[in-house]
């Protein structure tokens, strides 16, 4: 049976929440026009994976809230981080969302080096 998703805006909230632990140090969202389309947050400074780990912390929490996370250039020193509303687990490639074991099933590393 098909699992029901919550509403595309409690989701971008929980994963900005997972993402900067609280909503107080998030950056000021900006809504798209379409609103269950995308949001986007304009972030100050580095994205990294474990020592200050918010980058860990945004493709984790995209793939627990099935959300679409993308990183692109913002301004100086700023990136522009934009989360993209997803229907589900499974439908066409650009409704869906996979889970993080399935992302990590899927991805090919070099022969030998998976640990």
């Amino acid at each position: 049976m098909k699992q029901e998703l919550p509403p595309f805006k409690d989701r971008a909230e929980s994963l900005l929440d997972f993402v900067y632990r609280g909503p107080w140090h998030c950056p000021p969202i900006h809504i798209s026009r379409e609103a269950n389309t995308y949001w986007h947050i304009n972030h100050r400074g580095y994205l990294s994976t474990y020592d200050g780990d918010l980058l860990t912390r945004f493709v984790l929490g995209a793939h627990h809230y099935c959300l679409r996370v993308s990183v692109a250039p913002s301004g100086p020193g700023m990136v522009q981080v934009r989360i993209h509303n997803r229907k589900g687990r499974d439908g066409d490639l650009y409704e869906r969302h996979p889970t993080i074991q399935q992302a990590i099933d899927s991805a090919e590393l070099p022969e030998g080096e998976r640990k």
